[in-house]
C-alpha cells in the first residue's frame, strides 16, 4: 500500500460556536442578504429567483449567527464532533514523495468543518444500523465501509437535518475532498507529519496490527485526531495519477473515474503510509478493515 477556530459542531446534541469569527461571518452574511434584497426590490426583474438567493442567504445569515451567540443547535443524535476550518492557501503534495504527489499546487480552500475524529462504529450504527466492522468496539473507528456506504451515511444524516430543519440552505454531510483532508492534516505544517508520528498515530509499530479507540492519540495544531493513523479514510474526490498543479480554488478532483482516493495512515500501515502528502486509490465499492472515512460539513451548491 503505498481551522484553526476553535468551536464544535456536536451532531445530535449541540452545535456550539463561540468567538469573533462566526460573529463577523454573520455580519457579513447580513450584508449580502440586504444587498440581494434592495438589488431584487429595485430591479423588478425575476423576482421568484431573487427570493430565493435572499432565502438562501438569510439562511446562512441565520445559521452562522446562531453559532456566534454560543446556542444550541439540535440535529441528529449521534454525538460527533467537528472542528471548523477556516479556509486558506496551501502548497499541496510533495516532492520528495511518489510521482502522484506531483506537481506541487498552490490550493486556496473556502471554509468548512471537518470531523475531530472518524466516525464511530457507535455513530454508524445510530444511522445505517448493523455494523460491519472487524474490530469490534463502539468508540472504535467503523471501517469495512466503501466509499458507496460513507456517502449514503452522509445523504441520510444530511436527510433527517434537514427534514428536522436543522441545516442551512445549501450546506450538507459529506465526505472532505483530497484538498481539504491535506490542507487539515497539514494544520499548517509543511513536512511530512504534523507533528511527532508515535505521539499522534497508532500504525503499524505501535497498533498491535488493530485498530483503537478514536482521540486516543494527540491532535494535531487544529484539534483533529488521528488524520495520520488508526484507519484511512475515504474521500470524496476520484483518483487522478498527478496533481492539477499552478493555483486552483477549491478542487474536487476529476468529473469521472474508476477510483476514489483515501488518505491518511492505517493500523496496518508503515510511517511512510502515513505522511500528510501521501495519496491512495481504490474503487468505489471495495473496502476492508483499515479503511474507514471522516464526516464534512461544507457548501455543496
Amino acid at each position: 500500500m503505498r481551522g484553526k477556530i476553535r468551536w464544535a459542531i456536536v451532531v445530535g446534541v449541540v452545535v456550539m460556536g463561540v468567538g469573533a469569527f462566526f460573529a463577523q461571518r454573520a455580519h457579513d452574511a447580513g450584508q449580502r442578504s440586504s444587498a440581494i434584497a434592495a438589488g431584487a426590490a429595485k430591479a423588478g426583474g425575476d423576482a421568484r429567483t431573487e427570493a430565493e438567493r435572499v432565502a438562501a442567504a438569510k439562511a446562512h445569515e441565520d445559521f452562522l449567527a446562531h453559532l456566534a451567540v454560543g446556542k444550541a443547535w439540535v440535529a441528529e443524535s449521534i454525538g460527533l464532533e467537528l472542528v471548523p476550518i477556516r479556509g486558506g492557501t496551501f502548497q499541496m503534495g510533495s516532492e520528495q514523495g511518489h510521482t502522484d504527489e506531483r506537481p506541487l499546487t498552490q490550493v486556496t480552500l473556502r471554509d468548512f468543518a471537518l470531523g475531530k475524529t472518524e466516525v464511530t462504529q457507535a455513530q454508524w450504527q445510530a444511522v445505517m444500523r448493523g455494523n460491519p466492522s472487524r474490530f469490534r468496539g463502539g468508540d472504535q473507528p467503523v471501517e469495512n465501509v466503501s466509499w458507496d456506504d460513507a456517502i449514503t451515511f452522509c445523504r441520510r444524516l444530511t436527510e433527517r437535518a434537514r427534514a428536522a430543519g436543522k441545516l442551512p440552505v445549501g450546506f450538507a454531510f459529506t465526505l472532505p475532498t483530497e484538498a481539504q483532508w491535506e490542507y487539515a492534516c497539514r494544520a499548517g505544517t509543511t513536512g511530512d507529519y504534523a507533528g511527532k508520528l508515535e505521539a499522534m498515530a497508532w500504525y503499524d509499530l505501535n497498533s498491535g496490527l488493530k485498530t483503537h479507540p478514536v482521540a486516543s492519540k494527540q491532535p494535531n495544531a487544529w484539534g483533529l485526531h488521528d488524520m495520520h493513523g488508526n484507519v484511512m479514510e475515504w474521500c470524496h474526490d476520484w483518483f487522478q495519477d498527478h496533481l492539477p498543479g499552478g493555483r486552483v480554488l477549491d478542487p474536487a478532483g476529476p468529473a469521472s473515474g474508476s477510483f476514489r482516493v483515501y488518505r491518511g495512515g492505517g493500523w496496518s500501515g508503515d510511517a511512510g503510509n502515513s505522511r500528510s502528502s501521501q495519496r491512495f486509490k481504490i474503487a468505489p465499492d471495495d473496502l476492508y478493515d483499515g479503511l474507514g472515512f471522516r464526516l464534512a460539513f461544507r457548501r455543496v451548491q
